[in-house]
């Protein structure tokens, strides 16, 4: 499966677009991508763990209202993030 990343996240995966990762299930791929890019990680996660809110979660296109960390990926399947930009 692949990561299309985009906006504020590039900075943090050195703006790769694109990042492969062989994982079976949502979780297993969200720790590998934070693994491969460790600074990622404090974005990514909150301090418990979980993926921050700011995030919400596309798959193949389609955001995910409540993201299962054991959603089984395909091979071909695409992850994608919309971030939310706070600012004043």
């Amino acid at each position: 499966m692949r990561f299309h990343l985009s906006g504020q996240m590039l900075r943090f995966v050195d703006y790769d677009r694109e990042v492969e990762i062989r994982a079976a299930t949502l979780e297993e791929a969200l720790r590998e991508l934070a693994e491969r890019h460790p600074r990622l990680k404090a974005v990514l996660f909150d301090n418990t763990g979980k993926v921050r809110r700011a995030h919400r979660i596309r798959l193949n296109g389609e955001v995910l209202t409540e993201p299962a960390g054991n959603l089984p990926l395909a091979d071909d399947d695409c992850i994608g993030f919309l971030t939310a930009i706070a600012g004043g």
